[in-house]
């Protein structure tokens, strides 16, 4: 504190007493701005070396932007005031998470990206998405947010297997299945229709007239160009036995008329009842039989031992 000392000579000295006052001036503390919080990284500013009520020094310790740190203001000697401090607070930067987007096949719609990350981060995505290859997009967040960039690939299935090839005119035997088709192709797969529609097994037995699709399956379930194919099924020869027999009536016998793809050895004729009423012995592709007179009905043929019975109708 500011005091008024007295001096008092000693005995026997002709002198009077005198005084003195010694000003002590009170130290006043260094004030500053207070430094907002930065994100990590973000360059960090020199701290002024002159307070706002006028008080020059420097800081310790250096700056450092990647940890929060208590600096110490030392004013310059010559100054009535105290040291201070000041900290400067770091936030860490968080990494922006996202939904990894699945692989596509080439040319399939692309759904825009999400602009705020799953943990709450704000931004934008570049470059524009591109649904026909493989492309980085870097997600660069919002300013006033502690985050870092991260990146998302998406990778587009662009591998697909050129168009199959099929044989055309193809012919096939009443029973068979799209095994039987001859496609040139790996990883088939056939369908009802051009676009959509069932997945046929290989076990699928041929319709004549049908029209089937086929396309080759590549990475990540795309396909080719599906190709379509429309089969011609010849009957077997157990069918063109049964088209070409029929009966008509006579006076008094009936005779049996029949036309085969194959050699007839033996045929017989069974009543709707399921009777024997005819069996002979043949040989050849064609002919006509006459056999005893047979009611007006339904009779089953079957020729060569074979199980299946054709019906044919006497009027």
């Amino acid at each position: 504190a500011t005091t008024t000392y007295t001096f008092t000579p000693n005995a026997g000295q002709c002198a009077t007493a005198t005084t003195m006052t010694v000003t002590v001036t009170p130290n006043i503390a260094p004030s500053f701005v207070q430094v907002n919080p930065i994100c990590a990284g973000t360059t960090l500013t020199a701290l002024p070396t002159t307070s706002t009520n006028g008080i020059s020094g420097t800081w310790s310790p250096a700056l450092n932007n990647t940890a929060t740190t208590t600096y110490t203001f030392t004013p310059n000697a010559g100054q009535c005031a105290t040291a201070t401090t000041m900290t400067v607070t770091v936030t860490p930067n968080i990494a922006p998470s996202f939904v990894q987007v699945n692989p596509i096949c080439a040319g399939t719609t692309l759904t825009a990206l999400p602009t705020t990350s799953t943990n709450g981060v704000l931004g934008t995505w570049s470059p524009a998405l591109n649904n026909t290859a493989t492309t980085t997009y870097t997600f660069t967040p919002n300013a006033g947010q502690c985050a870092t960039t991260t990146t998302m690939t998406i990778t587009i299935n662009t591998n697909i297997s050129p168009t199959p090839i099929a044989n055309s005119n193809q012919s096939f035997n009443d029973g068979d299945t799209l095994a039987n088709l001859t496609v040139t192709g790996t990883n088939l797969q056939w369908y009802s229709s051009s676009s959509g529609g069932t997945t046929l097994p290989l076990s699928t037995i041929l319709v004549s007239g049908t029209t089937y699709y086929v396309s080759q399956q590549a990475e990540g379930d795309c396909e080719s160009e599906r190709i379509s194919i429309t089969v011609t099924v010849i009957l077997s020869n157990e069918d063109f036995v049964s088209r070409w027999f029929y009966l008509y009536p006579n006076p008094t016998k009936s005779i049996l008329n029949f036309k085969s793809a194959i050699e007839i050895n033996t045929i017989a004729i069974y009543n709707a009842l399921g009777q024997l009423v005819y069996q002979e012995k043949v040989n050849g592709l064609e002919g006509a039989i006459n056999i005893e007179k047979l009611a007006q009905g339904t009779y089953i043929v079957k020729v060569n031992d074979l199980p299946k019975g054709y019906t044919v109708i006497k009027n």
